[in-house]
């Protein structure tokens, strides 16, 4: 029952945007019309609808018949941003160049996303009927951009036109845009005649961002073993001291490669240990209910955070699992924010048995951090003792717990809840 309902809803789909490429909207209006005289005129010797119904089927006729002229061959190049933000209404730019003499009046433009459809398995897990909704709220999750169609074009210098579509961002992640469809309508406005252009091309949808106020989180510097490559304004290092000889275990970054040239033997540059300011981000995404909308929320908050504490004097340790626990580091000469940012854009949420490894390497890097933010879904047993553990080694820890469910009361002062819906007023009192 499962397959022949992923199957029949499939078609559905497939059939509805076919109708869509080929009727207008008016073509749309038209069609219903035409059943509705259908309907009506079945009984002749009662009404006078099926003459209605003859009328609007021979123009139908006529259209279908118009349809025929091919629609010219064509390139076309999109005008793409990198990134957009969820929930952010943009227009972009499509030029097309035909590849005909013969002018092409009237012409539409839609921009098509990949295909949206579910596939058998994501239809299969999880509770429940092979129902109609629920092949469209898996269709609408897959859907990361809205894009209008374009009715109106200008000219270009060089013979070409351009088109200008609008989008609305509707979810972060990865949008594909797959492939753009030319529409030329028939003299009579009802059908357009569709050809299609592979043209393949990624936008990244970053997370919503909130209004944070940066926050001094205090805690003092920390050396940094090893020193960090942008020591220079930054911190209290004295940077480059002096060369000396190779050692077994020394990195080739440091090779004074000029220095070995004239000495004829290897030469390293030595570095005076170097201390900062550094902060760690921690963003919890471990949970067994991956479409609860406070995991959306909760990296949403992460990256306002991540932005507003990007900092030329400090840096920023972001920590987060994506099958196993990664730390990122934000600040000058390290990953720049837009490079982190396209990494929580593909963020997945992760089983709630991630924790585990979350915790042990947030605890492995206190050593180096003067300060800790934690951005947590829950208020359980484990996450406790890791703040507890965090506080008992002396450092400033502040904690945002994004939940839909009610705290346990009472919470203590540095834990700050957020409840999703409402997460802008929630950041207005951090």
């Amino acid at each position: 029952m499962w397959r022949t309902a992923h199957a029949l809803f499939g078609f559905l789909d497939a059939l509805s945007q076919i109708s869509r490429r080929w009727f207008s909207r008016s073509g749309f209006l038209f069609l219903g019309t035409l059943v509705m005289a259908g309907t009506l005129g079945v009984d002749t010797t009662q009404t006078l609808a099926y003459q209605v119904f003859a009328l609007l089927l021979g123009l139908l006729g006529v259209a279908v018949l118009a349809c025929a002229r091919p629609v010219p061959a064509f390139t076309a190049h999109r005008d793409l941003p990198l990134r957009v933000t969820v929930g952010e209404a943009f227009e972009y730019a499509v030029e097309v160049h035909l590849r005909s003499a013969s002018p092409a009046d009237g012409l539409a433009l839609r921009d098509a996303l990949r295909d949206p459809r579910p596939h058998l398995e994501a239809f299969l897990a999880g509770p429940g009927l092979p129902t109609y909704r629920r092949w469209k709220r898996l269709e609408q999750r897959a859907l990361r951009l809205r894009v209008e169609e374009s009715v109106g074009c200008e000219a270009l210098p060089d013979g070409g036109v351009r088109f200008r579509l609008r989008a609305v961002a509707l979810r972060r992640g990865h949008a594909c845009l797959d492939q753009i469809t030319l529409l030329r309508p028939e003299p009579l406005g009802l059908l357009r005649r569709p050809r299609n252009l592979s043209a393949p091309q990624r936008i990244t949808v970053l997370p919503r961002r909130y209004a944070v106020a940066a926050r001094a989180l205090g805690g003092g510097r920390h050396y940094q073993p090893g020193g960090v490559s942008f020591a220079t304004g930054v911190g209290d290092s004295l940077e480059f001291i002096g060369l000396r000889e190779y050692r077994p275990g020394d990195p080739l970054q440091r090779v004074d490669w000029k220095a070995w040239a004239r000495a004829g033997e290897l030469v390293v540059k030595e570095y005076e240990d170097e201390f900062f300011f550094r902060q760690a981000l921690v963003l919890d995404s471990c949970t067994d209910h991956p479409t609860d909308p406070s995991v959306e929320e909760a990296i949403s908050v992460a990256a306002s955070l991540l932005l507003a504490m990007d900092a030329p004097d400090s840096l920023v340790d972001l920590l987060f699992v994506a099958g196993t626990p990664h730390c990122l580091t934000l600040g000058r000469g390290q990953s720049p924010a837009t490079a982190i940012a396209d990494v929580l854009a593909g963020l997945e949420a992760s089983p709630a048995a991630d924790f585990e490894g979350l915790a042990q390497r947030v605890l492995a890097r206190q050593a180096l951090v003067s300060s800790c933010l934690l951005v947590l879904l829950d208020w359980d047993a484990p996450r406790q003792a890791l703040v507890q553990r965090l506080r008992a080694l002396g450092r400033p820890v502040w904690v945002l717990l994004v939940s839909a469910q009610a705290p346990p009361a009472p919470l203590p002062p540095w834990v700050l809840p957020l409840v999703p819906g409402a997460i802008a007023q929630g950041l207005a009192r951090l």
